[in-house]
């Protein structure tokens, strides 16, 4: 999963075990987002990416070292199969070049609870494009009228 987010994804072998063995005075150090992660592919639009990539939220700034240890060492909870609580809808872009769906599926595939997977039409990471983002829109109101018809 980490691979597949990372702006040099055969860098993550090198850099994991040295953020994971970060000294605590340098915990604190800023990482810039723009070296960790693979901005240019946030969205299909390159001149969207390029300004998601050089904002100050976003991909312009930085993360204390530490915070990226933490966010290499996260597991889920839980397994996915005791996960109870509510039905999931998974909305993934059909054209994400930053998170391909494959990295997504092993974990929501094995989820027990009702569950649906909406693929979005030629839409990346950030689905902009039509008619993916049209696609999310109504599948989102959709699993919400449903939700609210069975409350």
């Amino acid at each position: 999963m980490r691979r597949g987010g990372a702006r040099w994804p055969w860098m993550v072998p090198v850099i994991e075990p040295l953020l994971m063995n970060l000294p605590s005075f340098l915990q604190g150090l800023p990482v810039p987002m723009r070296l960790v992660i693979n901005m240019p592919v946030v969205t299909n639009n390159p001149k969207l990416a390029q300004v998601i990539a050089t904002d100050p939220r976003a991909g312009g700034s930085s993360m204390p070292g530490g915070f990226l240890r933490t966010f290499l060492a996260s597991a889920p909870l839980a397994p996915p199969e005791s996960f109870d609580v509510c039905p999931v809808l998974l909305l993934h872009p059909a054209d994400d070049r930053w998170t391909d769906v494959a990295l997504s599926r092993p974990f929501f595939d094995r989820l027990k609870m009702s569950k649906r997977l909406v693929m979005l039409s030629n839409a990346g990471h950030f689905p902009i494009e039509e008619p993916g983002a049209s696609e999310l829109r109504t599948a989102l109101l959709d699993f919400l009228a449903e939700r609210s018809r069975k409350a």
